[in-house]
């Protein structure tokens, strides 16, 4: 039989941490079969156990160290019950099984501490916010070329790790986003307990009527929306997903377009409650409007407006609307007037 040549310390540390190459490792596993050299083989697991633990990400004390690197070894130094009775072979997979063992320990350990680490980490990011004015459309562009565009009012947070691994921001309010490709570090945007993932494309995400929801308009390329833990689905262009606060959504056709007009300065309305324009209006000329409580906030109006001052946006709501208003400062009053009379 030809003598089998000691693998270098060098090449059982790669082994022991699983970094050796497939024929490398056939070597070594047959070198391990035949049970010789025990505290060579010992030290070299020592080292590569060492080696290991000095991964700046795993942060553990001494006492989960050495009770970790107990039972470790134990799974390696496990006397064969029935060594006398195997045969060359019989050695060869119960060594190669004990080091399977082994690795999964040294896996299940080191998976353990880097979330421990990673949770440590998540808890010591700090963002930066970016806040879009009340009256102000703002654009931002993020370090890795991506686009926001911000409706008044609306609030963009990113983490000082962004585009480290991946891309993840938190949004307020209403944006629309032209993400940079990257399909290395996917995009994700938490907005309430709704996350949208892409890898690069431009789609607009907007709250529900009293923030009891949020809507997600996909414009360009394709995007998956999760709530809480769970997937509801996957949208393409021309697609908007509507979630209600209780967790049920609706996927519906629509004209992106349209609803992505305000990033060009244009305001539009199809058959949109007065209530719900105001808010809008409030936000994009920073204005407070009240709604006289004997008026129907609820009725639909439609409308097209692009670069208009507010009196001439108000001005014509009142025609479609049938509504009389007032303005003093920056507050608006909106109400109806019976036999001439003015009723604020």
């Amino acid at each position: 039989m030809a003598k089998i040549q000691r693998p270098s310390k060098e090449a059982l540390i790669r082994f022991f941490k699983g970094d050796c190459e497939v024929e490398e490792a056939g070597l070594v596993k047959l070198y391990l079969s035949l049970e010789i050299d025990a505290p060579y083989v010992q030290q070299c697991l020592k080292d590569a156990w060492d080696n290991l633990n000095q991964d700046p990400e795993l942060a553990y004390d001494l006492v989960e160290h050495e009770t970790a690197w107990e039972d470790f070894l134990a799974l390696r130094s496990k006397p064969e019950q029935v060594r006398s009775k195997m045969t060359f072979w019989k050695y060869s997979i119960a060594a190669a099984a004990v080091i399977v063992c082994a690795s999964i320990c040294l896996f299940l350990y080191k998976t353990n501490h880097l979330l421990r680490a990673t949770q440590a980490n998540i808890a010591s990011i700090h963002y930066k916010n970016f806040l879009a004015p009340k009256g102000q459309l703002t654009t931002v562009t993020l370090p890795d070329s991506t686009k926001v565009t911000m409706f008044p009012g609306a609030n963009l947070a990113m983490p000082d790790n962004y585009n480290a691994m991946d891309r993840r921001v938190k949004l307020t309010g209403k944006a629309y986003f032209d993400v940079k490709h990257n399909s290395n570090r996917p995009f994700y945007v938490s907005s309430g307990e709704l996350t949208t993932h892409v890898l690069g494309t431009s789609f607009q995400i907007s709250p529900l009527r009293g923030n009891k929801g949020q809507s997600v308009v996909l414009h360009t390329g394709m995007i998956a929306v999760n709530y809480r833990s769970a997937h509801l689905g996957v949208l393409v262009p021309n697609q908007q997903m509507t979630l209600q606060e209780n967790g049920k959504f609706t996927i519906k056709q629509v004209e992106s377009v349209q609803l992505i007009s305000w990033t060009k300065e244009q305001l539009r309305y199809d058959q949109v409650s007065l209530a719900e324009i105001c808010r809008e209006l409030e936000d994009w000329y920073g204005v407070q409007i009240m709604i006289d409580k004997d008026f129907d906030q609820n009725k639909k109006l439609t409308a097209n407006f692009y670069r208009k001052p507010l009196n001439t946006v108000l001005a014509i709501l009142a025609i479609t609307g049938n509504f009389k208003y007032s303005i003093q400062a920056n507050k608006v009053k909106i109400y109806e007037e019976e036999g001439g009379k003015h009723r604020p």
